[in-house]
């Protein structure tokens, strides 16, 4: 006795599943490439982004354009804490030559629009080779940034954040 259809309905549904978990698949890759959901934690990058803040980042935006200064991106660092995702600012790309002295920044130099104070820092100085980016957190005070881990190379910059989709107003970087 055939329900149904059979064979028919039975190959019918098996088809109709099959397409369904190809799109499933098809769906979560690109969101893995483009859309990251990032849970921020500390208050290293406050005021722009707050502990409990969350944003989405695209691993792919990396490859279709190059970072420059200003954008935020996720990197991964391995300091005493251990492994780790970390979000911060470029403040200089390869070729540029960065100064801090007294809290006075100067990119290539340019005077930048901000200082970069820490207790204790009087003078740094980077030049930045091919590939490699210094990063910087927006409270400079209370931030894990290139001061203390040095440049990181572009195989380290796991994508950029594209915009804060929870906590404080919607904004896209």
């Amino acid at each position: 006795m055939k329900i149904f259809g059979g064979d028919l309905v039975i190959r019918e549904h098996v088809k109709s599943l099959g397409q369904s978990f190809i799109y499933a698949v098809i769906v979560f890759i690109l969101l893995y490439i483009f859309l990251w959901p990032v849970r921020i934690v500390g208050v290293s990058m406050s005021p722009t982004l707050n502990d409990g803040d969350r944003v989405f980042v695209s691993r792919g935006m990396g490859f279709v354009s190059e970072y420059t200064h200003g954008d935020l991106v996720m990197v991964r660092i391995n300091d005493d804490i251990g492994s780790r995702y970390i979000i911060k600012r470029i403040a200089a790309v390869p070729g540029d030559v960065l100064i801090i002295d007294n809290g006075q920044v100067t990119i290539n130099g340019v005077i930048a629009p901000f200082r970069y104070e820490r207790h204790g820092e009087d003078s740094l100085r980077f030049e930045l080779y091919q590939d490699h980016y210094f990063l910087i957190g927006d409270n400079h005070t209370f931030s894990t940034d290139s001061r203390d881990f040095g440049p990181l190379h572009r195989n380290d910059l796991r994508g950029r954040v594209l915009f804060r989709f929870m906590g404080g107003s919607f904004t896209i970087n």
